[in-house]
């Protein structure tokens, strides 16, 4: 598993300068172990950029978002998906690198991922 922690929000905020309409896209495997893209976690993320006045598109809890099985089954059904700019990835660099492969929107990473290892 990779463990992860959640950019601060003024770098989320910066990356997403230029952006109105966000998708965000979290983690149901590692991050939700770690809490960094969660459920919960996108939950939270949606609520804080609202209130900056980012137009939140949609979301979704991938399991797991670096299975590219899972990605393309899950998000080719999304009609939010086409009404967004870019989306925001709560997950690791894998997950980020396989939405980024298969969707043509730029993925905004919202974690910075941080070893290998376990949880308790």
């Amino acid at each position: 598993m990779i463990i992860s922690e959640q950019k601060p929000r003024e770098e989320i905020l910066e990356m997403l300068t230029d952006r109105k309409r966000i998708f965000i896209v979290g983690c149901a495997a590692c991050a939700t172990k770690c809490q960094t893209g969660g459920k919960d976690e996108v939950k939270e993320m949606k609520r804080e950029l609202k209130k900056e006045g980012k137009k939140i598109t949609g979301t979704i809890v991938l399991d797991p978002p670096c299975d590219e099985r899972i990605v393309k089954k899950d998000l080719s059904s999304l009609p939010a998906l086409k009404n967004s700019d870019s989306l925001l990835i709560m997950a690791c660099g894998v997950g980020l690198q396989t939405i980024g492969n298969l969707i043509d929107r730029p993925p905004i990473p919202a974690l910075n991922p941080l070893f290998a290892g376990t949880t308790e």
